[in-house]
């Protein structure tokens, strides 16, 4: 897919100039989003280049609804299909606040016990 292919090789070169200028030159702040900048950029040149309506298209979205979705149950049928990447989200959640904690633990010079974050998650 030629399109896609120029998009990543106009696309890579300016993030590395942003980041080489960000980085070297120290001529950007650190709090200037560049890899925002360029997605706008790329954003921009795909809506007015009409790149979705080449020979070749680049895959667009298309329409993104505003807001979030509004929260529902999901069907009792799909709940043990729900529980495997629930209890992986859990371990992960845990392991990020333990990470956390023993960073400031250490920095603060506290001691740490790991069965008692448990039951503060």
């Amino acid at each position: 897919d030629w399109a896609t292919l120029w998009a990543a090789l106009i696309g890579i070169p300016v993030f590395l100039v942003c980041y080489y200028i960000k980085k070297v030159f120290k001529g950007l702040p650190p709090w200037v989003p560049t890899q925002l900048i360029l997605m706008a950029i790329c954003t921009l040149v795909a809506y007015l280049g009409k790149l979705s309506e080449l020979e070749h298209p680049v895959p667009v979205i298309g329409y993104i609804p505003q807001g979030p979705p509004i929260p529902t149950v999901p069907p009792v049928q799909r709940i043990p299909e729900l529980i495997p990447g629930g209890f992986v989200l859990a371990v992960v959640s845990y392991m990020q606040h333990i990470s956390v904690t023993k960073a400031i633990a250490k920095k603060t010079d506290h001691v740490m016990h790991p069965n008692q974050e448990l039951y503060a998650c």
